[in-house]
């Protein structure tokens, strides 16, 4: 940033010791320097956990001076990044950082990601990562085309990760065009 030099008492002097100052100007120092800016939370998608999720978190340099990324540490080891680092973010740029995680539990997310920069001000930069895990277990109904008071099949797909003990599901036909028995 800029930083502003207003001189005070200020003294030229010649061989005789006289005071010779006609005039004086103020002026300043820029500073180049990164600066580094992002949300404080990362909301990761509602995921399976049979299945890997990998989502982009933008960091941007609002700095003049390029911003450099040393290395990301998660809290938790089924958080993690593929980004190589260091990351280098050119003055005024973005660029993105790949989140993964493979939590193989269901339940909530909540990690902490910590950004080492060479931000003078903000060399850490904390983030909440947030999300949750689910088993896939999954009811599908494959589609029929038929002519109306005509028999009717439904087919009932079931796909499923936890161990199960029952299923219920209710239907509703239009009873117009439909008999239906047991």
């Amino acid at each position: 940033g800029y930083h502003y030099l207003h001189p005070n008492n200020v003294i030229i002097t010649n061989v005789d010791a006289d005071n010779v100052v006609s005039d004086y100007y103020y002026g300043y120092v820029s500073v180049r320097a990164p600066r580094i800016s992002a949300n404080a939370t990362h909301e990761l998608s509602p995921s399976s956990v049979t299945e890997s999720i990998s989502s982009d978190y933008g960091i941007y340099n609002n700095g003049n001076a390029p911003l450099r990324i040393d290395s990301v540490k998660f809290n938790d080891d089924y958080l993690f990044t593929t980004t190589e680092f260091p990351l280098v973010i050119n003055d005024y740029q973005s660029a993105n950082l790949n989140i993964s995680c493979n939590k193989d539990s269901e339940g909530e997310i909540k990690g902490t990601m910590r950004i080492y920069s060479n931000d003078p001000i903000s060399g850490l930069l904390m983030v909440k990562v947030l999300g949750s895990r689910y088993e896939p277990n999954e009811l599908q109904i494959d589609n029929e085309d038929i002519t109306s008071m005509k028999y009717l099949d439904v087919l009932v797909n079931l796909d499923n990760y936890s161990e199960l003990t029952a299923i219920q599901a209710d239907f509703s036909f239009p009873s117009e065009y439909y008999t239906l028995s047991n």
